[in-house]
């Protein structure tokens, strides 16, 4: 019945929206205008996903995900250039490096953590920090 309802007045409400630091660096447009959309709702997605590492979807678990990394990374190279965020998401994830334990509990994910170290020396060149990883890596 109407006399259960009741109103509540909210006196306001306010949201606050927290970005990583990072500018386009890349970009696509296309004579679909559907694709274009899909292209920009994917790059804002992946921004969305970008705090102090890569993190899994933002309605997920929010954490570092070696089998999510692959595409972040890619997707990164092109649309951010932001490698600092891909080596510190290599770093958390295998701090306790593969000999010792698997990257996130999966065997499969810590082979993905491998192909993520060489895609990143593909787009980043970031000798240094491969160096620094080497003995967590082999």
């Amino acid at each position: 019945s109407d006399s259960s309802r009741c109103k509540i007045l909210v006196p306001s409400v306010s949201c606050r929206a927290a970005f990583h630091p990072v500018q386009y660096r890349g970009a696509m447009a296309c004579s679909d205008e559907t694709l274009t959309k899909i292209w920009h709702h994917s790059a804002y997605t992946l921004r969305l996903c970008m705090n102090d590492f890569m993190l899994d979807g933002m309605k997920r678990d929010r954490l570092p995900w070696a089998g999510d990394l692959v595409v972040s990374l890619l997707s990164n190279a092109f649309i951010f250039v932001d490698a600092k965020i891909i080596a510190k998401t290599l770093t958390v994830l295998g701090r306790a490096g593969i000999s010792e334990s698997h990257i996130n509990g999966f065997v499969d994910y810590s082979l993905l953590w491998i192909i993520c170290h060489h895609l990143y020396q593909l787009y980043f060149g970031d000798i240094r920090f491969l160096r620094r990883e080497w003995l967590r890596i082999k």
